[in-house]
């Protein structure tokens, strides 16, 4: 209950920053119906979609969990999970575990009490205190392409999956001073670009379309 209040309170120093401003807002614009609609609109929309992670996040309070479960995000001392679709925090001192790590986690969920800039900068609010953990494995394609020759991994995981492996970041940096990073993020647009020109070259060398198709897949 501490730790929903808590969380109350972090909600509620937003909503009175962002009602003071709304305030203002329809203040000076009091004569404007359209503009009074719309901020309307706006605020039905925040206050519900607040209420709504509210009650997701106190559903899952006190919550006993088992199963397996990818690492997202690594940091020093921490970790993050998956739990349907939430972020949730693990603890540990010392670890070595990596982003992609397919771990068994058991262990009860819970609010974090004291929530400070961090947790609202990786949108987490709530852990698991001193769960049970036991490595399973990697994510095999990660790992795969993770484990080739330097700089092979490094650019394979840009390229196929936009992923930064810790051992990138110079490259990385090298990247963004060149002005390039943005030429290794792979969207839909660019693997549809690629079946095309693919199943455009299969068909020209007489493969049938069921065929050509299947292969492009």
């Amino acid at each position: 209950m501490l730790a929903l209040s808590l969380f109350l309170i972090v909600i509620r120093e937003t909503t009175v920053i962002f009602s003071i401003t709304f305030l203002i807002i329809l203040l000076l614009n009091i004569f404007n119906y359209k503009v009074i609609l719309l901020g309307i609109s706006l605020f039905t929309i925040l206050f519900l979609s607040w209420n709504i992670t509210f009650w997701i996040l106190a559903g899952h309070q006190n919550l006993k969990i088992g199963g397996d479960f990818e690492i997202v995000k690594v940091y020093s001392h921490s970790f993050i999970i998956k739990y349907n679709n939430i972020n949730v925090l693990i603890k540990m001192f010392k670890h070595h575990y990596k982003v992609g790590n397919i771990i068994y986690v058991s262990g009860k969920i819970s609010m974090i009490e004291k929530i400070t800039s961090f947790n609202k900068s990786v949108n987490v609010f709530l852990e698991i205190h001193k769960p049970f953990i036991k490595f399973i494995s990697n994510n095999e394609n990660t790992n795969y392409f993770h484990t080739r020759p330097f700089p092979s991994n490094i650019f394979l995981n840009l390229i196929l999956f936009s992923k930064k492996i810790p051992e990138s970041k110079e490259v990385n940096e090298l990247l963004n001073q060149l002005n390039i990073s943005h030429f290794f993020v792979i969207s839909g647009f660019h693997f549809s670009i690629l079946f095309f020109i693919l199943n455009f070259m299969l068909k020209k060398i007489k493969f049938t379309k069921n065929i050509s198709e299947a292969i492009t897949l």
